[in-house]
């Protein structure tokens, strides 16, 4: 036959928690003349301090007119602090304006400069071409080597001009 184990420290943790839960038992349901606290009378609420109505009127008063005056230099401090942000507004505004009218006229420069440069090419490249047209060319231009094929069997050969030699 099969025996059955088990854990041998399961007794034990289940003898200690039946200790513990009659130790607690026994601790909360004991009469305790020491913790029961019974009121004695009614309380009373602590005297006043020394001041009068008048007194709190005047602190209270004091109190609200220092209050008004921060908030009055607030207001004036945020009034020239607007102005102040309105002029720099205005200053970033012009400012802005002027370096777009500079960039403007920087584009408009380099295109006049860029015009002029095609316009002197142009008349360049043209009298170039009247030259050549006329036969006033002041340098000769090489001519390219021709291929020229013999008879007789020598296949091609590169040949160049007479003047090139």
């Amino acid at each position: 036959m099969a025996m059955a184990t088990s854990n041998r420290l399961l007794p034990i943790l289940a003898g200690s928690v039946l200790l513990i839960l009659v130790f607690v038992t026994t601790k909360s349901c004991a009469p305790d003349e020491e913790a029961a606290v019974v009121l004695d009378s009614v309380p009373e609420a602590p005297a006043p301090d020394a001041d009068t109505p008048a007194d709190t009127i005047k602190t209270l008063t004091a109190n609200v007119a220092a209050m008004t005056t921060e908030v009055e230099a607030l207001r004036r401090d945020n009034a020239a602090l607007r102005r102040e942000n309105q002029g720099l507004m205005t200053s970033r505004t012009q400012i802005e304006e002027n370096v777009a009218t500079r960039l403007k006229r920087e584009l408009l420069a380099r295109e006049k400069t860029q015009a002029n440069r095609d316009r002197i090419d142009a008349g360049v490249l043209s009298s170039l071409t009247a030259r050549r047209r006329t036969g006033r060319v002041a340098v000769e231009t090489p001519k390219p080597c021709t291929c020229e094929r013999y008879p007789g069997g020598a296949g091609t050969r590169w040949v160049r001009p007479w003047r090139q030699r």
